[in-house]
């Protein structure tokens, strides 16, 4: 936490995967993605023979996470308690449709 501080953001701790939520590995991707260049340094100064992420695996986090919003946005939408949400569930799937689409065409993917 103080490499984020010291880069003048606000400390935050990583999370950690629950494997009965989908959601919380993407949460814990994105989150290790956000303090890349502070894990990136950590890992540096560390005394210890800890494996390195590549720069190309690094990007594929990105990607990932990418990749995986939208259907955290579709999970979260569907998942809410204040209004019902089985009338969302068509115009939901076809989002994700458009954006997986969209994904598979991206040059960023490939």
């Amino acid at each position: 936490m103080e490499c984020q501080v010291t880069l003048g953001k606000d400390a935050k701790k990583l999370i950690q995967d629950v494997p009965t939520r989908w959601n919380s590995t993407f949460y814990l991707l994105e989150r290790f993605v956000e303090l890349e260049s502070c894990i990136r340094t950590t890992v540096a100064l560390l005394d210890a023979d800890l494996p390195h992420l590549t720069a190309g695996e690094w990007k594929t986090l990105q990607l990932l996470c990418k990749a995986l919003k939208p259907f955290e946005d579709a999970t979260t939408m569907a998942s809410g308690e204040n209004y019902a949400t089985a009338s969302l569930i068509i115009i939901i799937v076809n989002g994700l449709n458009d954006v997986c689409s969209k994904l598979l065409n991206s040059t960023d993917i490939l």
